[in-house]
């Protein structure tokens, strides 16, 4: 608008936003709507994949977006202003699944003719020895590999110096 533009009781002269009761717009890709369910877990996050706010799945929109070729899900926002604006761009991580599962030092992993495996300290005689165990990777996490299986609770990895170790030789047990 200018200085002495006309004026009807339809022109928009400003727009009023709060920033209270946000809900973040995400769109699901098609390949992915027989896992979606009202109550999946969603990390929002900045572009520097800090973590903003943590919410849950709380409107499933039954049609596709054509354009999109994704199902928009919606997610409460209840982050203060000066964490989240309306209409602002953030990334979404939708959880799928969670389940308990070992992780491992990414180098405490050794690799042999395309498989992995890891050290663990076990005790015979009173004295610790060695024992390669192959493992079946995850996916990572941070600096860690998730261990789908292998490993039994209770297992000593040994996570430092693997490059010097042999199937069977002592070691000694640092206490931490």
């Amino acid at each position: 608008m200018h200085v002495g533009d006309y004026v009807s009781s339809t022109t928009t002269l400003t727009t009023v936003d709060e920033n209270k009761d946000l809900e973040a717009y995400i769109y699901i890709p098609t390949e992915r709507s027989s896992q979606l369910r009202m109550g999946l877990a969603v990390d929002l996050l900045d572009t520097n994949e800090n973590l903003l706010e943590k919410s849950k799945i709380d409107f499933i929109s039954p049609q596709v977006d054509s354009t999109l070729q994704g199902i928009l899900v919606k997610a409460p926002v209840s982050a203060t202003p000066e964490m989240l604006r309306n209409a602002q761009l953030v990334k979404a991580r939708v959880v799928w699944s969670t389940s308990p599962m070992a992780v491992v030092p990414v180098l405490a992993i050794v690799r042999q003719g395309g498989q992995s495996f890891v050290f663990v300290a076990q005790e015979a005689n009173g004295h610790w020895m060695t024992h390669q165990v192959a493992v079946t990777l995850g996916d990572t996490i941070g600096n860690d590999y998730s261990v789908t299986a292998g490993l039994n609770p209770g297992d000593k990895v040994i996570v430092s110096s693997t490059q010097f170790l042999v199937n069977g030789m002592p070691v000694m047990l640092l206490n931490k």
